[in-house]
């Protein structure tokens, strides 16, 4: 299933719809959108891959490309589905993605989820009803795209995603190692990119063996968290060269590289231009 399927305006990869479930819900494969899910009333079997879950009213989780799933027994079972290219949305929002929690809601716990499902966001009643005004705020401009309506809604969204990564953070029952260890690991690269991490350290922070940590860090994020730290430093570095009058080598320094000349070749070989030529652009 391809987001086109609910939106054709894949300029704005963006799709949010209220459902009432009185059936099951047969399984179906997100092909290349993510979808956040806020169960709005009753409850239901949410069957992902080859398991089951039961998930009732306040629940909060989110389902990533790449993840079958469907439900069964629904009992006045009403969802709110905002399905969305997750690159679009969060590829500006360097500083949510320093929180723990966002990582644990948006990134590794849809990964795990396959596997285990000991941690989820909940929203408290009063939570919940609040959200509800929200939403439904959000499906009118939706409907009705007055001039503007595409920065409401990532906005809107925006503010969606830090309450819930917030109230992950603090969520009482989080009890996989796995969805904390590797989320606090990406939220501190994302906070102290300017830092040495060696994979030893990021390891130990994550409260996993070498190995096991490597392993895990590259299938849920899809590539070495050597790399993603230097992505991480590499956006960092592009900002500051367009928004400061720091050196180069100033910025490299800043961004952890400690041989500028390291620095400007793995710049040119990621963007095709020298850090100094991207800043003449």
């Amino acid at each position: 299933m391809r987001l086109e399927y609910f939106t054709k305006n894949l300029e704005f990869p963006f799709f949010l719809h209220f459902g009432k479930h009185d059936e099951s819900v047969g399984m179906h494969y997100h092909q290349d959108f993510s979808e956040l899910v806020i169960v709005l009333e009753g409850s239901a079997t949410h069957k992902v891959d080859n398991d089951v879950f039961q998930i009732s009213k306040g629940d909060v989780f989110v389902i990533n490309q790449g993840t079958s799933h469907g439900y069964e027994n629904p009992v006045n079972f009403k969802i709110c589905n905002i399905m969305y290219d997750f690159d679009y949305m969060f590829s500006d929002a360097s500083d949510i993605k320093e929180s723990s929690g966002f990582h644990a809601l948006f990134v590794v716990e849809p990964y795990f989820r396959n596997q285990e499902f000991r941690s989820r966001t909940r929203l408290s009643d009063d939570s919940l009803e609040s959200v509800k005004l929200v939403l439904k705020q959000m499906l009118d401009e939706y409907r009705q795209k007055h001039v503007g309506y595409i920065s409401l809604l990532k906005a809107e969204f925006m503010k969606l995603a830090i309450d819930f990564s917030r109230k992950y953070d603090v969520y009482e029952t989080v009890q996989d190692l796995n969805v904390f260890g590797l989320a606090c690991v990406a939220a501190s690269m994302e906070k102290n990119y300017g830092k040495v991490f060696s994979v030893s350290y990021m390891a130990e922070l994550a409260g996993m063996s070498v190995r096991h940590f490597t392993r895990m860090f590259t299938v849920t994020y899809g590539i070495p968290p050597t790399k993603y730290l230097e992505n991480i430093r590499m956006n960092k570095a592009k900002l500051l060269l367009r928004s400061s009058s720091k050196t180069v080598t100033e910025i490299a320094y800043e961004c952890g590289f400690s041989d500028n000349n390291y620095f400007t070749r793995r710049f040119k070989a990621l963007f095709q231009v020298t850090p100094s030529g991207f800043r003449s652009i």
